[in-house]
């Protein structure tokens, strides 16, 4: 984004989009379990039919022509972030949802690199901090 208040623009406009959804909308509301966003990322949870969600997609979508709203439905698994939850063996275990961690199918992976002027003990912190933030999102390692 480009400017340093562009964040913050973004995190009210669509915080009153939300609000405006909720006033506009409240027969498909009701349906929504849990609504949480971060920025312009966000996950429903839905308790309605698909049809019913289809409409609350649509709904929101239609509230400001400058905003482009993308979706994906699912069942058994969603992504926040760089988190997946999915309904996998710890799932059928304890109830408790499986997480890993996502990466964007065209993530290139520019680090910087190791040949470069910083010091040593920064790169091995990012090496570590990388090991570390896999490892803490993987729920197969605990």
């Amino acid at each position: 984004m480009g400017t340093p208040v562009a964040v913050i623009y973004a995190v009210l406009f669509m915080a009153w989009l939300d609000e405006r959804l909720l006033e506009t909308e409240p027969e498909l509301s009701q349906f929504v379990l849990l609504h949480r966003r971060f920025i312009d990322d966000g996950v429903v949870i839905w308790t309605g039919t698909r049809e019913r969600l289809l409409d609350w997609v649509r709904a929101f979508g239609g509230l400001e022509q400058t905003i482009r709203l993308t979706h994906e439905i699912s069942t058994s698994h969603f992504t926040l972030l760089d988190i997946t939850f999915s309904k996998g063996e710890l799932w059928q275990r304890t109830a408790v949802l499986d997480t890993s961690t996502f990466q964007k199918p065209l993530n290139v992976y520019q680090y910087f690199p190791f040949s470069s002027a910083h010091p040593s003990h920064c790169k091995r912190g990012f090496i570590l901090g990388e090991l570390q933030r896999y490892i803490l999102r993987e729920s197969s390692f605990r």
